[in-house]
């Protein structure tokens, strides 16, 4: 028998490695495209989850600063002001943030966590424009209200509400 007709088919071990290498360096240049793209999609969906929690105490803000009847003290992180309830009754409510960190408080108790900015304007109309102060005030006819979340670096929430009853 001649020794061509008894060798066995297959790779040598030369042709295994080089297989390995290549293989090797496509991994590591699909693994260089791959992380940033998971690290982008981590960010969104951390933005998203974060914009859906503000929406939702926006509107709770929004929902409570509509009804507002009085106001006894407002400055650019607390507003405290009397609105009625759904019965009719007039109950006191305070709107407060402590500091960078800290949650929105509606009668202290969490509204929004991981607020890293808070800033309550009041909005004033007097001869057919509107301004913005940083303490409510006789002539005040509007509130505005900035929100930055710590999930959300650098996007801004802002709502402006104009009481019914006021």
């Amino acid at each position: 028998m001649n020794r061509d007709s008894q060798r066995k088919s297959g790779f040598t071990l030369l042709e295994t490695a080089v297989v390995l290498i290549l293989v090797s360096i496509l991994s590591a240049m699909a693994g260089m495209y791959a992380v940033p793209l998971a690290r982008a999609f981590v960010q969104v969906r951390r933005t998203t989850e974060a914009a859906q929690k503000v929406e939702t105490a926006m509107l709770r803000v929004s929902r409570e600063l509509t009804a507002v009847t009085e106001v006894s003290a407002g400055s650019s992180s607390s507003i405290t002001y009397r609105m009625l309830d759904q019965s009719g009754n007039p109950v006191w409510r305070t709107l407060s943030w402590a500091g960078s960190g800290t949650p929105l408080l509606l009668d202290g108790v969490a509204l929004l966590d991981g607020v890293s900015a808070v800033n309550l304007q009041y909005v004033s109309y007097s001869g057919g424009t509107f301004s913005l102060a940083p303490s409510w005030s006789a002539s005040t006819r509007g509130i505005q209200l900035q929100v930055s979340v710590t999930d959300a670096p650098g996007v801004n929430y802002a709502v402006r509400i104009f009481p019914r009853n006021r």
